[in-house]
């Protein structure tokens, strides 16, 4: 192939895959596009969902219905509604507390506007460890995070051990979860003690995966 017909089809990949990239782009900007609704936000703090969003100037009279499902697909239930007001059709932001979520997995969660349809669905993890140690996720991966109950944010102490019971790495934290993904922890079998004041004194044993 000659060196023109070689830059032609350099030049015809790299239009493509702009094309690509703008088009992703622009999709993902039409999943997160609602007429009168905006800045649609979902944050989990201590195993509750924090939502907020702004309703665009017009939008009067509708019912607000707050809905999370597990799978985004089946049946979404409704956790909350703000009763319409007419006459008032400036712009308006709104917050909400989801009190008792699906724990432990991705809550998809939309807002049912009445005559309006439904906004775009947004999603967000929620975990509560219970009395149990929860990493997420595992095998340990370089975004994993070790979860467990602290409500008081007292110290705790997280020790590391290699199959032989040698001390690896210790970590102390005042917070209820720790980002192990983040440790330099060696490649396959690791052991953990997680202990604290109280009754918190848990023991596992962890996969590390490479992480390069």
């Amino acid at each position: 192939m000659s060196s023109k017909n070689t830059y032609i089809m350099n030049l015809i990949k790299g239009c493509l895959a702009v094309y690509f990239i703008f088009s992703l782009i622009n999709v993902s900007a039409q999943n997160e596009y609602h007429p009168f609704v905006k800045k649609f936000k979902a944050e989990a703090i201590e195993g509750r969902v924090f939502l907020t969003w702004t309703t665009k100037a017009g939008f009067t009279c509708q019912d607000i219905h707050i809905q999370v499902s597990g799978d985004s697909v089946d049946y979404f239930e409704t956790k909350g509604t703000y009763f319409g007001i007419c006459g008032d059709a400036t712009e308006k932001d709104y917050s909400f507390i989801l009190e008792n979520p699906i724990y432990n997995t991705l809550n998809y969660l939309r807002l049912e506007l009445g005559s309006y349809g439904y906004s775009y669905t947004i999603s967000v993890r929620v975990i509560k460890a219970g009395n149990n140690v929860l990493v997420v996720p595992h095998p340990v991966a370089a975004n994993s995070i070790l979860h467990f109950q602290n409500p008081l944010h007292e110290r705790v102490q997280l020790d590391f051990y290699d199959r032989t019971g040698q001390l690896i790495l210790t970590i102390a934290s005042i917070d209820n979860k720790i980002a192990i993904g983040e440790l330099s922890l060696p490649i396959g079998i690791v052991f953990y003690h997680l202990r604290g004041s109280g009754t918190l004194n848990k023991r596992g044993r962890l996969i590390i995966e490479s992480r390069s």
